[in-house]
């Protein structure tokens, strides 16, 4: 995604207004990356979501300036697989747990793991994670905590404001910055609070809860 760009600016993405005359007569100019094509999907801004921000792994924000106007592109590193990642001048492989390395940010970016003694090994308050595709490092936090990249963040009820589906109670996820029942799922209030439930299982859990307040009333109030 392109930043700062000038509002009157009705060309493309990926294109740059240049005028020239007078009067002025405007003609769209490619924007280009010092290596490959820019992904326009994803954004160099520091406030875009978590999964629309230039992937630092295999991209970086190249940034394009003129007198009075800028912008960033996020544009592909020179290297590619086996060996993707552009560092210090050398083109290195991703590693993971266990993984030999040469330097922290071949270890999934340096966050969670750094390079010890040749091999990725989690940083302190991190802990191992096998639960992924590759074994990893995640934060360590409180019960009442999820991990997300390199901080905790809280738990959160039904309704909520989130950053990630792991806050969301089960058979909810985090939809425009809330969660929110899956599809299929309805939102019900229970002993136990807020939570979705499937009308169409009368097997589940959540359904199985509705019937005994059914039967024996909601969650006491106290006297």
């Amino acid at each position: 995604m392109l930043e700062n760009a000038a509002t009157t600016d009705s060309c493309p993405i990926g294109f740059r207004c240049v005028t020239y005359g007078s009067p002025y007569i405007g003609h769209c100019c490619r924007l280009r990356c010092p290596y490959g094509e820019p992904d326009l999907t994803q954004s160099c801004d520091s406030g875009a979501p978590e999964d629309q921000k230039c992937r630092p792994l295999t991209h970086f924000c190249f940034t394009v300036s003129e007198p009075g106007w800028k912008t960033s592109l996020c544009c592909p590193r020179p290297c590619r697989d086996p060996t993707p990642l552009y560092i210090n001048g050398q083109c290195l492989s991703i590693a993971h747990r266990d993984d030999p390395c040469q330097t922290d940010q071949q270890c999934e970016g340096g966050i969670t793991m750094s390079c010890v003694l040749g091999t990725c090994e989690c940083r302190l308050g991190f802990h191992e994670n096998n639960e992924d595709r590759f074994l990893t490092c995640e934060k360590t936090c409180t019960v009442e905590e999820v991990p997300v990249s390199d901080r905790c963040v809280p738990k959160v009820s039904l309704g909520d404001r989130c950053v990630t589906n792991k806050q969301c109670p089960n058979f909810s996820e985090c939809r425009f910055g809330l969660c929110q029942c899956l599809c299929g799922f309805k939102p019900v209030d229970s002993i136990i609070g807020a939570r979705c439930t499937n009308p169409d299982d009368p097997l589940s859990l959540n359904t199985i809860l509705t019937g005994v307040e059914q039967i024996f009333g909601p969650k006491s109030r106290g006297p």
